[in-house]
């Protein structure tokens, strides 16, 4: 489709150049015979105009057609310059594109290298032999105080707990609160 409007337009240029070349042409002869009636004084004005001799016809009509020739290459000169304008832009606005989506997606691996650094430090931090109380169970932080493991893994990773108890402790801990639990369902259901 541009293609065709490429065609369209040259054509209409094209044609317009060689009407102004013909206006060029037409304004060339008339003052050329004006200028051969008044300095040789060979003719009067219209009947050189109307019907030359032979040789200032040839002159002439090559004197035009060498304008129309050269209004023609000089459209078409201009119509490629135009184009390769165009191509130029277009070429510019999609490496302005993108080097913008370059800077967005370098902006984007710095952020996921911070954040795997930070990740890897955290790793580091709760890789490492931690101090903990055989009786307690609370850790021992660098400064030399003792934390709870709650509190001391929150506090490094962001971690929440929520607590709950895990079958062994329920019988050892909690197996008459189990029983009653289970005499009220029995009696609820009977």
């Amino acid at each position: 489709m541009r293609l065709i409007n490429r065609i369209a337009t040259s054509r209409r240029s094209i044609g317009k150049m060689i009407r102004i070349s013909i206006g060029l042409g037409l304004m060339y002869w008339i003052l050329d015979t004006l200028l051969d009636s008044l300095v040789f004084q060979s003719a009067g004005f219209l009947q050189s105009l109307i019907t030359p001799d032979p040789m200032c016809l040839a002159m002439r009509l090559i004197n035009w057609s060498i304008l129309t020739g050269f209004a023609v290459y000089a459209q078409m000169m201009l119509q490629e310059r135009k184009a390769a304008e165009e191509a130029v832009k277009k070429e510019r606005d999609k490496a302005e594109q993108l080097i913008v989506e370059m800077k967005r997606s370098e902006q984007e691996r710095e952020k996921l290298i911070r954040e795997l650094q930070d990740a890897l430090s955290e790793v580091r931090l709760l890789g490492s032999l931690l101090p903990i109380c055989a009786s307690c169970k609370k850790i021992r932080d660098d400064k030399g105080y003792w934390h709870q493991v709650e509190v001391y893994i929150g506090n490094r990773t962001g971690a929440q707990f929520s607590h709950g108890i895990c079958p062994d402790c329920q019988k050892k801990y909690y197996e008459q609160l189990a029983e009653w639990t289970r005499a009220e369902d029995d009696l609820k259901t009977n």
